[in-house]
């Protein structure tokens, strides 16, 4: 059973995210002159700061989520069907054998989380310590058995509501949709790209605690904003081909606009939070304002190119990426206000004159048949 976990679970997961782990290692290890001490000092920091540990503990939890919702996905597929020859073993068995899986898949973050546990020991800092083993401990467990319970629940004929499934119905507004999709339909690439996000803010912020240099908050800020751009294509693909419906409502053009706005704004609350936070005694509040609305603005300008006539997945991280290579250019001339408002005006403007010119390529319409 273990075997099968193993090549189910363990290799597929490291082999699809074999790029990601690549990029994490390189700005973790890579980028920094002397790693050892960087995080020496990253962890010393963590351990001492209350918010700094909560905004860790943040990022750990999305990877685990990330973890999670990989093993569970992977159960509900019909794909690894057979694995519902698991509930012919015991109860003890099959969470020891998820268990078995879900630690090699969050084995790098653990390892992290034990040198932070250490080195609170080493610095008499036990209440930070024991948080951290405490949230690795229950994360373990809880996941560990939602993983059990799914694979009982995945293959019967009559499944059980799940915790969620009972709960009230909340309505949702029209202007809100793009979140409601990312939070049922597309939680794994949410999950992901938040991860990776606060992880390049904290990393960053970290990093220039010492010797401020806004020219790598500017690097570590535009990569943030690109990690969006994945949901963005997101939201698009949802209203143009899942809920193509909504072009037959009587909503105007702005008020479409503002509805990816407002997701938008929603979205980056945890990077503004970050921001405004890291931000204290290195930069003045107006800066950072202007800095968040450059960031929701460019995630608004990335959703204007998707309605180009004839944009392709391709064409359109290209444009990303060069949307990104640009702001990083016109930031040495510093004029970040200007930028913020040329941002917004253009992306609306674009936005405007190409929704009514939209038409989904083969490749969508060949995905919708």
């Amino acid at each position: 059973m273990l075997n099968i976990l193993k090549k189910a679970f363990v290799i597929e997961y490291y082999r699809r995210n074999l790029g990601f782990f690549l990029f994490v290692f390189y700005m973790l290890f890579g980028m920094e002159q002397k790693p050892i001490l960087f995080h020496r000092e990253l962890i010393e920091s963590i351990v001492r700061s209350k918010t700094e540990l909560l905004v860790t503990i943040v990022v750990f939890l999305l990877y685990h989520l990330k973890c999670l919702y990989f093993i569970t996905r992977r159960i509900k597929s019909s794909e690894y069907i057979f694995l519902a020859e698991m509930q012919s073993y015991s109860m003890f068995q099959q969470i020891a054998g998820f268990a078995f899986a879900y630690v090699l898949l969050a084995i790098p973050f653990t390892i992290y989380s034990c040198f932070i546990i250490a080195m609170g020991i080493k610095l008499k800092y036990i209440l930070s310590a024991m948080i951290v083993l405490l949230f690795l401990l229950i994360v373990h467990a809880i996941n560990i058995f939602v993983c059990y319970k799914t694979i009982q629940n995945s293959f019967t004929q009559k499944q059980k509501l799940s915790f969620l499934d009972k709960l009230p119905t909340v309505k949702k507004s029209m202007l809100l949709l793009p979140l409601w999709y990312s939070i049922n339909n597309g939680q794994m690439r949410l999950i992901t790209v938040k991860f990776f996000s606060l992880l390049l803010l904290s990393v960053m912020c970290v990093w220039n605690r010492n010797d401020y240099q806004f020219s790598d908050f500017l690097l570590f800020f535009q990569f943030s904003i690109a990690a969006h751009s994945a949901l963005t294509l997101d939201y698009v693909e949802f209203f143009e081909s899942k809920f193509f419906i909504r072009r037959n409502l009587p909503l105007p053009v702005w008020k479409i606009f503002l509805s990816y706005l407002l997701c938008y704004c929603i979205i980056a609350v945890p990077e503004i939070l970050s921001m405004f936070y890291f931000g204290i005694g290195q930069q003045p509040p107006t800066n950072t304002s202007i800095m968040a609305i450059i960031y929701v603005g460019e995630l608004l300008l990335f959703t204007a190119v998707l309605y180009e006539k004839g944009m392709t997945k391709e064409r359109y991280f290209a444009y990303a990426g060069a949307i990104v290579v640009l702001m990083l250019l016109l930031a040495a001339f510093k004029i970040f206000l200007f930028a913020a408002i040329a941002i917004l005006i253009i992306c609306f403007s674009l936005f405007q004159t190409q929704f009514y010119k939209y038409e989904p390529n083969a490749e969508d319409k060949n995905q919708e048949k």
